[in-house]
């Protein structure tokens, strides 16, 4: 397993993130991780479906990174009461040992946070509430399902990766998400949104997360149209 070369740093809120010398840029935004992830992911995500009649919630993240979004899932779920079953994608894993310093500014959290990194990939973990696997594997190269109720989309930015964000990745997106499901992102590229639109997806262009002007939040419709 190739590990990601990065280092902790602080963000503005005071939670940290993570910068990775590959890329030359940070895992969430330096004006505030925790603030970030809380607005796009679970604000407008997780509790955008919390009115689904599915008993349970299955959630796909593309970009498992620092597992500040997986970590927000689980106390989301212990605190909702819900189901929650989260499949995080990870092609270069950031080592335990150097999460040892992260600060999540959020109560009891670390012993849950130790067990997300230092559990095995590609295997499922069980706990109250909370059912989780992590996959060691590049996007779009691994084999999912379909079915899931939302999509965290938390890769680096397009102009750094901008292999994720191309066609038949957002197309993989579309198809693992069942009718009515979510797909949530910290970018608001017209490209992308009108990509996602041609797949089928009703998009909302929504305020950002603090110093960042929008986000993207679309629902399958199941209706694709030509653009």
């Amino acid at each position: 397993m190739q590990f990601a070369d990065v280092t902790v740093e602080a963000t503005e809120d005071g939670s940290s993130t993570l910068r990775s010398f590959e890329f030359g840029t940070t895992y969430h935004s330096s004006h505030g991780a925790l603030q970030e992830s809380m607005h796009v992911f679970i604000e407008h995500g997780l509790d955008t479906v919390s009115s689904t009649e599915s008993s349970i919630i299955r959630i796909l993240e593309v970009g498992f990174g620092s597992g500040l979004n997986a970590l927000l899932a689980w106390q989301w779920a212990i605190k909702s009461g819900k189901k929650v079953e989260y499949t995080g994608i990870e092609a270069f894993p950031v080592h335990p040992s150097i999460l040892n310093d992260f600060q999540y500014l959020l109560s009891d959290v670390s012993e849950d946070f130790h067990l997300l990194h230092n559990s095995n990939w590609n295997e499922e973990h069980h706990y109250p509430h909370f059912k989780f696997t992590k996959l060691n594997a590049k996007w779009p190269d691994v084999q999912l399902g379909d079915g899931f109720d939302i999509v965290f989309f938390d890769a680096f930015s397009p102009v750094d990766q901008p292999e994720i964000w191309d066609q038949q990745s957002l197309q993989m997106c579309a198809d693992a998400l069942k009718v009515g499901g979510i797909w949530v992102t910290y970018c608001a590229k017209g490209e992308v949104r009108r990509q996602m639109q041609a797949f089928g997806f009703r998009v909302q262009r929504l305020p950002g997360p603090p110093h960042k002007r929008h986000m993207l939040h679309a629902t399958k419709t199941g209706k694709t149209v030509s653009l």
